[in-house]
């Protein structure tokens, strides 16, 4: 598939695909109207309801009013099989989970952690949660390092069992037992991330962790300096931190973390 069309005066030449997996694909595009590079997101019209399919493009467009390092919505649009989100292409930016099919140099990893802490930080001030972290989610600017959210898919949901990704999940999002801090939910998955850029892995737990999703046992995973020995034990801290089971053990505040590895790559002069 290199062109789409989806009026007889507005036409898009696919150029790259960026990302695919379970239905979803983000593209990257030019629209041949407006003269200009576009991302597109497509998702299978059978992978939820209609509403839901345009309550996530609703929310992203929503998160676009807090900053500039979420992307603007320009339209939405359906053809038979599928729901398309158009949207802003920010130059230079490659989705996180490209770039971490290479080793990533442990000063990258924690600095754009710290521009996701701060990217996210405008977002939970006002009361905004993004609650599926992933690398899939994430664009980062080579150069600048500087960070771009392009979902934002249950950020303004109920809370239920089994919500966001699960290699990303907070077990509080497993239980969805209760009230839900979701400042300490997005820092959760944050760990999970730093976990994986400084491992290459995400983390494991123990083998009976998954039997009974009601009874999680974080503590149970593999530290990630048994994977990465080279790790600065500060910088693991930090990581266990996030990842701590109750969240009244994590960091109260993105802000929190990022100060935290600032303070350590001062610290371990990196």
């Amino acid at each position: 598939m290199n062109n789409l069309s989806y009026t007889k005066n507005h036409d898009f030449r696919l150029l790259e695909k960026l990302h695919e997996n379970n239905g979803s694909s983000f593209w990257k595009a030019m629209d041949l109207a407006e003269n200009r590079i576009v991302g597109i997101k497509r998702l299978a019209r059978s992978s939820a309801p209609i509403k839901d399919l345009q309550a996530e493009a609703d929310n992203l467009k929503r998160a676009s009013q807090f900053s500039r390092n979420v992307p603007i919505v320009y339209q939405t649009y359906m053809d038979r099989n599928y729901f398309y989100t158009i949207m802003e292409f920010f130059d230079g930016a490659v989705l996180l989970r490209k770039m971490m099919e290479q080793p990533i140099v442990l000063r990258n990893a924690l600095s754009m952690t710290i521009k996701l802490c701060e990217t996210l930080r405008p977002f939970h001030e006002n009361g905004f949660f993004h609650r599926d972290l992933k690398p899939e989610n994430i664009f980062i600017n080579k150069k600048t390092k500087d960070v771009f959210l392009i979902d934002f898919n249950l950020s303004s949901a109920k809370p239920f069992v089994g919500e966001g990704t699960r290699n990303y999940q907070s077990p509080e999002q497993r239980e969805a037992n209760g009230r839900v801090d979701y400042s300490r939910t997005d820092i959760f998955s944050i760990g999970i991330i730093l976990y994986e850029l400084v491992t290459g892995k995400v983390p494991e737990p123990d083998k009976d962790y998954y039997r009974d999703r009601f009874k999680i046992k974080w503590e149970m995973f593999t530290p990630p300096r048994e994977h990465n020995p080279d790790l600065p034990v500060t910088i693991e801290k930090i990581i266990l931190k996030c990842l701590a089971y109750n969240p009244a053990e994590r960091y109260r505040l993105v802000n929190d973390v990022a100060r935290e590895l600032n303070r350590a790559m001062r610290a371990e002069r990196l």
